[in-house]
């Protein structure tokens, strides 16, 4: 079962590899993983060809939508992480909408979600993109709409489904007995 449950993850990622790696952006993984299970899931990603983007909340400073109504806006979440301390600990910003891009970006982030964009809202933000910059798409995108996605200047597009929702793979276990 475990064999089985790998290798639908890496045959679901390979698919999506295959039509992003043509226009050089990454398929990446999320921490929505099976309970005991991350470290084989993600392995079984990267087997597929994909990439891992964080296996902790301890890896990047994620500021999602709880942490801008916590501190009071996009501008005091950013200040609070920046001033956490941690020298290598990077942020990156879930945006919901351009003027949310626009703050962020005023701000110097260099690592934007854009979250449930749209394919014509993403090629709207493109030309806001700075030197140095990662434009990571996220948020309903799946094999059947992931061509409207692949748009020059997105580094990457993060897929939770990678990992809880790989259809199955059926391998067979036969023993053949060879005289």
């Amino acid at each position: 079962n475990l064999l089985q449950h790998m290798s639908s993850i890496s045959t679901l990622t390979r698919q999506f590899v295959d039509k992003a790696d043509k226009f050089n952006i990454s398929i990446l993984d999320t921490r929505k993983t099976t309970p005991g299970l991350r470290a084989f899931e993600k392995y079984a990603v990267r087997v597929g060809g994909g990439r891992n983007h964080r296996f902790s909340q301890c890896d990047t400073f994620m500021i999602k939508d709880n942490h801008k109504t916590f501190f009071g806006g996009i501008e005091k979440a950013i200040s609070f992480f920046k001033n956490v301390g941690s020298f290598y600990t990077p942020i990156e910003v879930e945006i919901h909408n351009i003027d949310e891009l626009k703050v962020a970006m005023s701000l110097g982030v260099t690592h934007i979600m854009l979250d449930n964009f749209s394919p014509e809202q993403v090629l709207e933000s493109i030309p806001l993109k700075k030197d140095g910059v990662t434009f990571e798409l996220s948020g309903g995108i799946n094999l059947s709409n992931i061509d409207s996605y692949l748009i020059p200047g997105v580094d990457a597009i993060s897929i939770g489904a990678l990992t809880y929702n790989a259809p199955h793979v059926d391998i067979s276990m036969k023993y053949n007995r060879r005289m």
